[in-house]
């Protein structure tokens, strides 16, 4: 069973929300006879069950995010409170994943599921050994191509800079509103960054802070008009 992509309410969100939490217990007890965590990396029995509550965890993952557009949304406390909520019951499901199947990777779940956990793993910033774990986890499917070397750099850096560490590909940005314009978080080897960047397969890092510059413009656009800032650029 897959979930609609967009739910209109906090409260049909939170319903979505508990539910995971039913279909964990559907996971454990069917789960005994699926395929488990081994010592093998890819080349496992497709898991559908796992599959489709990766999925699931995913679309609530999203929700929160899709509804919070702008800073005067009249529910925007409420949403921040729900999505903090939701990572937290992500996570704990997340866990119980991990531990019965190691990461998920596209033999067991598909590239999109496998990329959904991902996602998951990226809002566990609560747990960073969790993390840490699913890093070095991950690495190991990257090698065999059984995992997004995309992701593995996002997670990355994410891992280092909730260490207090510099991250190497500049995937994680903040941003100044007094300009309207994307910038990374602490960098190591800056020169040298769309090097490492292009060895997997991304973009630029201009390019990739132009799209989230443009993307946090749209979201915030009256605070951003009011200001006179129409088209902030990283150049």
């Amino acid at each position: 069973m897959r979930f609609i992509q967009m739910l209109p309410t906090i409260s049909q969100m939170n319903t979505l929300s508990n539910l995971l939490k039913t279909l964990l217990l559907i996971l454990t007890f069917t789960s005994c006879e699926q395929t488990k965590k081994d010592s093998r990396i890819g080349n496992l029995e497709f898991n559908e069950i796992l599959q489709n509550m990766i999925d699931s965890m995913a679309v609530v993952d999203q929700m929160p995010y899709k509804l919070i557009t702008s800073s005067t949304n009249p529910n925007r406390d409420s949403l921040l409170e729900l999505q903090t909520n939701i990572f937290i019951s992500n996570c704990t499901l997340a866990q119980e994943i991990f531990i019965e199947y190691g990461y998920p990777g596209f033999d067991l779940v598909g590239e999109q599921s496998s990329r959904n956990y991902w996602l998951v793993i990226q809002h566990c910033d609560s747990l960073p050994d969790f993390q840490q774990k699913v890093l070095d986890e991950m690495r190991k499917h990257v090698v065999v191509e059984n995992a997004s070397g995309r992701n593995y750099a996002y997670l990355i850096d994410r891992v280092k800079i909730n260490a207090g560490l510099p991250q190497l590909y500049g995937t994680q940005i903040q941003f100044d509103t007094n300009k309207g314009i994307a910038f990374p978080k602490s960098l190591e080897d800056s020169v040298n960054v769309n090097s490492r960047r292009g060895e997997i397969g991304m973009e630029s890092l201009e390019e990739y802070l132009n799209s989230a510059t443009s993307q946090h413009r749209e979201m915030n656009r009256e605070y951003y008009e009011k200001k006179g800032i129409l088209k902030p650029k990283i150049e």
